[in-house]
């Protein structure tokens, strides 16, 4: 692999089809994703460790990487929360979210971490949540913001 594609590569890390996935597609040449649907944590592990990515970012992964699968990539490892952290830190903040009724949601871009959600945050953006018109309404509206975050951070990355 050629030294200009490493340091301009992306590892998204990732389940299924979202607004994330599909920009970043759309607009990086080098991206590389890893769908987690279906795969066993360990085969992850491997597949994120094998991956000479630049910069890594996960979205929607149901696993926590293990340190050595992301602390040498020279542009760094981040991950994509949908809350305001550090409220409804973990793997399913939705729920925690409408059982207590929130009005107010957003996405943090933080630094991923051997500790769930405790890395340091780079960017946030709140939003209104509105529960009447169902989860994936409000998933939408996520997924739409943690783009535009998505391109603030490779912005000040100089990607």
């Amino acid at each position: 692999m050629s030294e200009s594609l490493f340091l301009s590569s992306i590892l998204l890390v990732t389940t299924g089809s979202n607004r994330v996935r599909h920009w970043l597609s759309m607009c990086c040449p080098h991206l590389e994703v890893i769908d987690c649907a279906g795969l066993s944590r360990r085969m992850l592990f491997d597949l994120v460790s094998a991956s000479c990515a630049s910069l890594l970012l996960v979205y929607r992964c149901p696993y926590l990487l293990p340190p050595c699968s992301y602390a040498c990539r020279p542009l760094g490892a981040y991950n994509i929360h949908p809350s305001l952290l550090p409220m409804y830190a973990g793997l399913n903040p939705w729920e925690a979210m409408r059982a207590r009724d929130e009005t107010r949601g957003g996405i943090t871009i933080h630094r991923l971490s051997p500790m769930a959600d405790a890395g340091e945050v780079v960017l946030q953006q709140a939003f209104l949540l509105d529960f009447t018109l169902g989860l994936e309404a409000n998933r939408e509206q996520a997924d739409r913001i943690a783009v535009r975050l998505v391109k603030l951070l490779l912005y000040f990355l100089q990607f």
